[in-house]
C-alpha cells in the first residue's frame, strides 16, 4: 500500500493537526526501488520545500558558491542529491541519491530521518532499519585511506583468548561509525581487569598509540576527552594522558579515569571497543563503546 497522494510506502499520510504544525524531525520509509528515489510524504514536503528555499536564499545572499542543501548524514558524509518539487509530489533522486543508498546499503522498509536544524546549511538525515542505526558500509567508508593506512584500520589489537561469534563481529564493525569523527587508527579491544576498576590504571598499547600517529599528532601530554554511548546515555569525562617514555604506551589520569568509569557504571570483565575522534575543535576524545 503506498499514498495515493506522495506515493510514499504505508496508509495515506495523515496531516498534522492543530497548533503543532510540522516537526522538526520526520522520517521516510524507503520502497524497493529506494535507489533511484526518495518520495517525501505529502504531509511534510510543503515544509521541507520551504525550508530548501528558504536556505537556497541565505546562500544566494550571502554569496555562497554552492546554493543547494545537501543530505548531511550522521557521519558528516554529504551528498548533493537532486530535490524536486512538483505539484502531487516530491522526491531526492540524482547520482548523488543513488551513491548514497550504495554507501549505506539502504533498501526497502529501511528509514531516512530528517532533522529541519535551521543552525546548518544542509538538511541533516540519519538512516535506520529497524530500531538499529544504519552505518556505511567498511569499503565506503575508508576509501579515502591509503593502503598503509587501511591496513591499520583492518587490523586490531585484541585481548589474548577473547574470542567473537558472528553477532560480535558485526557489533565491533558497526560500533567502529558510531562516532562523525572517527580516526582510522588500529582499534583497541579491551577487557576490563581489576587494575582498571581497583587501581583505575588504563594504557593504550604502543601498536595502537603509533597507528594514532599516523592520522595526528600525538604529543607526550595532553588533555584528552574520555567518551562513552550506553543506550541513549553519552558520558563525556575531561581527563588527560601521558606517553610512557620507555614503553610508548598512552597512560589515562587515574582520578579521570575512576570517575568515567563510575559515570558510565562500567564494571571488571566488560569488553569494549576503545577508538579515537577529532573533535571540532581539533581535540581528541578516547571512545569507550560496550561490545560486551
Amino acid at each position: 500500500m503506498v499514498c495515493p497522494l506522495c506515493r510514499c510506502p504505508g496508509a495515506p499520510c495523515v496531516p498534522f493537526a492543530g497548533d503543532h504544525g510540522v516537526p522538526e524531525a520526520f522520517d521516510v520509509v524507503l520502497d524497493e526501488n529506494c535507489f533511484r528515489r526518495m518520495y517525501i510524504p505529502c504531509n511534510v514536503r510543503a515544509s521541507l520545500a520551504a525550508y530548501i528555499q528558504e536556505h537556497r536564499n541565505v546562500a544566494q545572499m550571502s554569496g555562497y558558491k554552492r546554493i543547494e542543501p545537501a543530505l548531511l548524514t550522521f557521519e558528516s558524509r554529504s551528498y548533493a542529491a537532486v530535490f524536486k518539487h512538483r505539484g502531487r509530489y516530491s522526491k531526492f533522486c540524482g547520482a548523488a541519491w543513488n551513491e548514497l543508498t550504495q554507501d549505506y546499503a539502504l533498501s526497502a522498509g529501511d528509514r531516512v530521518v530528517f532533522t529541519l536544524d535551521h543552525s546548518v546549511f544542509d538538511l541533516k538525515v540519519e538512516t535506520y532499519r529497524g530500531g538499529h542505526r544504519i552505518f556505511p558500509t567498511p569499503d565506503c567508508a575508508f576509501e579515502k585511506l591509503t593502503d598503509a593506512k587501511y591496513q591499520l584500520v583492518c587490523s586490531a589489537v585484541m585481548p589474548r583468548g577473547l574470542q567473537f561469534n558472528y553477532h560480535d563481529n558485526q557489533e565491533f564493525v558497526t560500533s567502529l561509525f558510531r562516532t562523525s569523527f572517527f580516526l582510522g587508527c588500529m582499534p583497541y579491544v579491551h577487557v576490563l581487569t581489576p587494575t582498571n576498576t581497583e587501581k583505575f590504571l588504563m594504557k593504550i598499547p604502543k601498536a595502537v598509540v603509533s597507528s594514532l600517529k599516523v592520522f595526528i599528532d600525538v604529543p607526550m601530554s595532553a588533555n584528552v576527552c574520555l567518551e562513552a554511548f550506553k543506550g541513549e546515555l553519552h558520558v563525556i569525562t575531561p581527563s588527560s594522558y601521558s606517553l610512557g617514555k620507555k614503553d610508548g604506551r598512552m597512560v589515562i589520569a587515574r582520578m579521570t579515569f575512576n570517575q568515567f568509569l563510575a559515570a558510565a557504571s562500567y564494571a571488571k570483565d566488560n569488553v569494549f571497543l576503545i577508538t579515537f575522534k577529532e573533535c571540532r575543535d581539533r581535540s581528541v576524545s578516547t571512545v569507550f563503546q560496550q561490545l560486551k
